[in-house]
């Protein structure tokens, strides 16, 4: 496995912009772990992290009450060192938070047993202590700068030969399964292109000329005007993967990647077509949504009917509305992506239920069972993007931020023996410092650590505290030793992915290269 643990000899983590020393960053890291995310029970906040198997700041555990009246419950934890710590209490939740600075990282036992001192039972739960941010002893340089590392991603997305076929052919390759996803895969292709050309002014004819090809390509297999689904691009296409069983279905969170990318076209070829595009799929959304703010997660191509009761998760929609209001100046995208940003006060940024949301998923059908982290990511650059200066919409940002961190990004590879647990996947990572998906799915997916990075340097940007650009930084080199010497991005961080680019999805890889290019500014 590649070392990401090396021994890092160095006066300063950060740039010009705001320096810090190890020792400085360490006790922010200090300060900052010793308080609890999102507690359990204050302002009436349901108990979100049943299904959590990895804690960084201070949990409480929540278990069951016992039916008998009046009892005391006896609480023992059990460390990482075997130390014991117990107390009694009232309350059958266990709150670690007077504790948690004197355990290490690794396997904690809790226990709770109803009834002392003569118990009648036993409740007990497992998890991971994580370990956190430490700028001294864990992250080395990058292997390439974040400039070189975005350039090269570039020049080996445009080579690939399922991206060559379309530049040739005007139409995808059914030998690349994931085609099967057209508004996830060839919006992020496009946006990717968009970007190579105006980062390469060599390749800018090429790369514009290859985004045009798939833009083009996407509005024609697009929902006719008069559709219920008016002007959509498909989520799904063919019969490869999900698609076999999905085919006709509409997933809302993904019109709006096509929207981006054809804005992001215009702006750079000036093509107003690209901008009607834009438009016309926020048309859609504002005539689709509900009364809550936000949409269901899956219609109906044929009839506009929903499947399932699910809602979306809007973050990225309402960045979408916001942005083509502001290229517009048409203030009902920015009314629609108001009413959207309702639904996420009284929803996840209340009752902090973070659903994940995939195309190739299960629906979900319960609160809490399956967090993801591009919603929280999402959610934190909508809000500081949003309300730049308002301290209440920071320090939201912030608690969300936290949250996503703890529960999906990996300092440290939790280790026992020599395999990482709780993964999908029993296979050894590539590189530690890294970011898993969702709960449904603990492999290390390079989008969760673009998304990551993006974040953290939204947060940067909005308040200037070194600790959010060396979390950024580390993970961005952490990209670098992911990286392979051809520029692949591998899309899982795994060992047996490495020798599988069929796999790579191009959504991933764009915001791989949105990532670099963030932190590549930076320098």
């Amino acid at each position: 496995m590649m070392a990401i643990c090396m021994a890092l000899a160095a006066t300063t983590i950060l740039g010009a912009e705001m320096t810090a020393t190890p020792e400085e960053l360490a006790k922010m890291v200090a300060e900052d772990v010793a308080k609890p995310v999102r507690p359990i029970g204050v302002d009436g906040q349901e108990p979100w992290n049943t299904m959590a198997i990895w804690f960084m700041y201070p949990p409480t555990i929540v278990f069951p009450a016992d039916p008998h009246p009046n009892l005391q419950y006896r609480h023992v934890v059990i460390d990482a060192a075997n130390k014991v710590y117990t107390w009694h209490d009232r309350s059958p939740s266990v709150n670690l938070e007077s504790i948690w600075g004197q355990m290490p990282p690794g396997r904690t036992e809790v226990w709770n047993e109803p009834g002392y001192p003569k118990p009648i039972g036993r409740q007990q739960r497992c998890f991971w202590k994580m370990t956190p941010f430490n700028s001294e002893t864990i992250y080395p340089k990058g292997k390439r700068s974040f400039r070189e590392a975005e350039r090269m991603g570039y020049e080996y997305m445009a080579n690939l030969p399922h991206i060559k076929y379309f530049a040739e052919n005007g139409k995808p390759q059914d030998d690349y399964e994931l085609n099967c996803y057209p508004a996830k895969i060839h919006s992020a292709v496009i946006s990717a292109m968009v970007a190579y050309g105006h980062l390469v002014p060599e390749k800018r004819e090429e790369a514009l000329k290859l985004a045009r090809t798939m833009a083009d390509y996407l509005l024609s297999i697009s929902l006719p005007p008069d559709s219920p689904l008016a002007n959509w691009p498909p989520t799904y296409w063919g019969n490869k993967l999900a698609a076999g069983g999905r085919r006709g279905q509409n997933m809302l969170q993904y019109p709006c990647h096509a929207g981006q990318a054809y804005m992001k076209l215009y702006d750079e070829v000036k093509d107003e077509k690209y901008l009607d595009a834009a438009k016309k799929i926020a048309d859609t959304y504002v005539k689709l949504q509900g009364e809550d703010g936000t949409w269901s997660l899956m219609l109906s191509e044929s009839d506009g009917s929903p499947i399932g009761s699910n809602r979306l998760m809007p973050p990225r929609v309402i960045r979408f509305l916001v942005q083509i209001a502001s290229k517009t100046g048409v203030a009902e995208y920015l009314a629609a992506a108001d009413r959207a940003l309702g639904f996420l006060e009284k929803g996840p940024l209340t009752d902090w239920d973070w659903e994940g949301q995939f195309e190739d998923q299960p629906l979900m059908t319960a609160k809490y069972v399956n967090h993801c982290n591009s919603f929280p990511f999402e959610t934190v650059m909508l809000l500081l993007e949003r309300f730049p200066k308002d301290e209440k919409r920071i320090a939201q940002a912030r608690e969300v931020l936290r949250f996503a961190e703890e529960q999906f990004i990996c300092w440290r590879i939790p280790f026992e023996g020599h395999m990482p647990i709780y993964t999908g996947t029993p296979d050894p990572w590539i590189v530690e410092t890294a970011a898993v998906e969702q709960f449904w799915y603990r492999d290390v997916i390079d989008a969760s650590v673009a998304m990551s990075i993006l974040a953290f340097e939204a947060m940067y940007r909005a308040t200037g505290n070194p600790l959010d650009l060396a979390k950024a930084r580390a993970l961005g080199n952490a990209m670098t030793f992911a990286q392979n010497d051809e520029g692949r991005l591998p899309t899982v961080w795994s060992k047996r992915y490495q020798s599988m680019p069929s796999t790579d999805w191009m959504n991933c890889m764009e915001a791989d290269f949105r990532a670099l290019h963030a932190l590549a500014e930076l320098d």
